[in-house]
């Protein structure tokens, strides 16, 4: 047995594909579900298949409320998946539950590919950080059960209110305002979100938060505010440290591209191409399926065919 986690939030349109995702295996999975201030049907619906729902109203810490209930789990698994999330269905995902480990999953947000942490079995797993509930686990093993998201970019309710006392708790922290800067990034604050991501990159050089900030703070400097030196500073900071990322090379192409330099923007697509079929399977970085192949060939076709 395995008691899945679920926290909730005005979330109808999509928590009963994410409850039937469960239910096909049968009887395997405990709920969960835990209610952080829905004022729509998403309660009633867990309610219409036999969910009990734990209602909470003053939300200040999402992790405190997960490794609370995670205390009350009696099943030797425990997972956590979001409303907007389906479980695709694998029969392999039987097997593992006979082994003791922790265990990374695809997870598919938009054309974002990431792996994470989902299903585990040591008690002393917890979640950290208050505005998002992260899991690490440096034993974890990859497998190929795959969760897809129905929703691309999902708002934290109160997330400012949150990260703001988050910063007055721990006002050394760096990791504030990484997550606030990607929830100026969600809303299309591009002036917060860069200059709330050129703080974090003062205090944070090296890790691969830092980096992928720093990819992401290059594709804004370009497309949003044309500033090509300091976009393209940053993606060969970024190519340096991880080569085979073919989301850098794209957008070092996308940089000489934009000022006419057809010839060095064929080059960079080509690496993209190439390179990034060399990435390894183990890398836990985050990855854009598109930028891996289609992106790059259809500016390989734009530019060739101008040439």
């Amino acid at each position: 047995m395995i008691t899945v986690q679920i926290l909730i939030q005005n979330n109808e349109k999509t928590i009963e594909n994410c409850i039937k995702s469960l239910l096909r295996y049968n009887d395997l999975f405990k709920f969960d579900v835990i209610d952080v201030g829905s004022t729509d049907k998403t309660t009633e619906i867990c309610n219409d298949y036999k969910i009990e729902v734990t209602k909470i109203k003053d939300v200040k810490n999402y992790s405190s409320i997960r490794n609370d209930n995670l205390l009350k789990h009696k099943t030797n698994f425990s997972m956590y998946i979001y409303p907007y999330e389906n479980l695709l269905y694998n029969e392999d995902f039987y097997k593992i539950i006979n082994k003791k480990n922790s265990y990374l999953f695809k997870v598919i947000q938009g054309t974002i590919l990431t792996k994470e942490l989902r299903l585990w079995n040591n008690k002393s797993i917890k979640f950290k950080n208050p505005i998002f509930e992260e899991l690490t686990d440096k034993t974890g093993v990859q497998t190929d059960n795959v969760i897809f998201s129905d929703v691309v970019n999902y708002e934290i309710n109160n997330s400012k209110i949150i990260i703001n006392e988050w910063k007055k708790t721990d006002p050394l922290k760096k990791e504030p305002y990484y997550y606030e800067a990607f929830e100026y990034l969600k809303k299309g604050d591009y002036l917060n979100f860069k200059n709330l991501a050129e703080h974090y990159l003062f205090l944070d050089k090296i890790s691969k938060s830092s980096i992928m900030m720093r990819y992401y703070l290059s594709l804004i400097q370009l497309h949003c505010f044309n500033d090509i030196n300091s976009a393209n500073s940053n993606i060969i900071k970024c190519i340096l440290n991880k080569p085979m990322m073919a989301e850098f090379w794209c957008l070092l192409g996308d940089i000489f591209y934009k000022i006419n330099d057809k010839h060095r923007a064929l080059e960079f697509y080509d690496n993209a191409i190439i390179l990034g079929s060399k990435r390894k399977e183990n890398d836990n970085y985050p990855l854009d399926i598109v930028k891996y192949k289609k992106y790059p060939e259809e500016m390989l076709k734009k530019l060739k065919y101008n040439i």
